[in-house]
């Protein structure tokens, strides 16, 4: 997840910084700095990467020259916990990783 993957999920949501940090359970602090492109410590991204995911948001990442790159981000909210892993896709430099709802738990 970039920097700027993270504002545009969080405006996407309609959340403030304070909801964001409140949501992964970090300090407010971490997410203007982790928005305005300063270093963070790895487990605080980790905790806004789950935070954002769990209501949805998914990143999407571009291979190139072998490294992942952040290539934008979907919004679906069905919760992830509805989803069972399908197949990944490797197709015009993206790589797509394809959900299908968990029979056992599908919503009406």
């Amino acid at each position: 997840m970039s920097p700027d993957q993270c504002r545009a999920a969080r405006e996407l949501l309609r959340w403030t910084r304070r909801e964001l940090a409140d949501a992964a359970t970090v300090p407010l602090w971490v997410i203007a700095a982790f928005e305005d492109g300063r270093d963070i410590l790895p487990h605080y991204e980790i905790e806004i990467c789950e935070a954002l995911e769990a209501v949805g948001i998914e990143f999407l990442a571009e291979v190139e020259s072998d490294q992942f790159k952040p290539a934008g981000m979907t919004y679906s909210p069905i919760r992830k916990e509805t989803l069972a892993p399908l197949s990944i896709v490797n197709g015009a430099n993206l790589v797509w990783v394809v959900f299908q709802q968990h029979p056992a738990r599908r919503r009406n």
